[in-house]
């Protein structure tokens, strides 16, 4: 974010316990919950010593906040601090600490200053063993010249996956997916089984299966023109109905009957044709100021906020392949 002279960097990361920022001149305020309080009286350790450090809590959790030496910080207003840094450009850090204990202070202090700039994944595929290996990469800068090594943190499925589950601490973060586990490295790798994917189920082999599903496709068969009618004539819709009679193709082939997949191939060409003729009412257009394609009528703001092309697209492109 940056206005004229002044600009501030926020760096998140999935899974950190810390946000890292970056300011180039000026202090930072920082706006808290009614239920925030600063801890006082709390006994500094040699790694908190090293920087300036001051803890908050809010209802149940516990946070701090990392910032070099020589830092102020003051209540300005209401749940409002000023935090005053010492130099320009500078530096801060704020955690997420899973307690308050001194071992939990010395590992989030000493890594408070080891910001994550850039991550990166790299993945190659074991074809006999029928295994991912998965290698994580983070590239840090150590904001004072010293630690230089991140407290990351892994969610349930890469530590299940972990190569070298020794290098995970006992600390952990509450999250919907489970525990976050801690644990301070530059780079991680997960092993996973993959035995392949099975694209469709295959025709049964019970001649009175086959016969019910031979019976309903051709129910749906007949129906699939009108499809398109139900719920709405936008990207959206249009697309899913696309995707659901590709999918009903699939159905037609592994029956073997060639000529009701032939039929259900015109349905998606006629509707595919009329979109891609560029005239109204529905069409497909090249939009150059944004550099993108857009359809009307526009769908849940698909057009006038380019929302969810990946996947309304998505629907189109899969039925496209069959």
């Amino acid at each position: 974010m940056s206005q004229g002279p002044d600009r501030f960097r926020a760096q998140i990361a999935h899974g950190s316990p810390y946000g890292y920022f970056t300011i180039d001149r000026g202090d930072a305020h920082l706006t808290m919950a009614d239920t925030a309080r600063p801890l006082t009286g709390v006994a500094l350790g040699a790694a908190e010593q090293d920087k300036w450090v001051q803890y908050f809590q809010v209802d149940q959790q516990y946070y701090g906040v990392y910032a070099p030496k020589g830092s102020q910080i003051e209540l300005v207003q209401l749940q409002v601090w000023r935090l005053k840094l010492p130099q320009n450009p500078s530096y801060f850090s704020i955690a997420a600490l899973p307690d308050l204990s001194e071992a939990t202070r010395r590992i989030f202090a000493e890594h408070a200053f080891a910001f994550v700039e850039h991550t990166q994944v790299d993945w190659s595929y074991d074809e006999k063993k029928s295994q991912v290996n998965t290698q994580f990469k983070l590239k840090t800068q150590a904001m004072d010249g010293k630690q230089s090594v991140p407290l990351i943190g892994l969610y349930l499925h890469q530590q299940e996956a972990l190569s070298a589950p020794s290098q995970l601490t006992e600390l952990s973060l509450p999250s919907v997916r489970g525990p976050i586990r801690l644990m301070a490295a530059q780079e991680f790798q997960t092993q996973l089984k993959f035995n392949g994917l099975l694209p469709m189920w295959p025709k049964p082999s019970q001649t009175e299966a086959t016969s019910q599903i031979q019976s309903l496709l051709a129910g749906d068969k007949r129906r699939a023109p009108a499809m398109f009618t139900k719920m709405g004539n936008g990207t959206y819709w249009t697309g899913k109905m696309l995707g659901g009679i590709a999918q009903l193709m699939t159905v037609a082939e592994q029956l073997e009957d060639e000529a009701s997949a032939k039929e259900l191939e015109a349905v998606i060409k006629k509707r595919m044709e009329t979109w891609f003729s560029g005239q109204s009412p529905s069409y497909f257009a090249h939009d150059p100021k944004t550099g993108t394609v857009i359809g009307y009528p526009e769908e849940y703001f698909s057009v006038s906020a380019m929302n969810d092309h990946h996947f309304h697209y998505g629907y189109w492109i899969m039925a496209a392949a069959h």
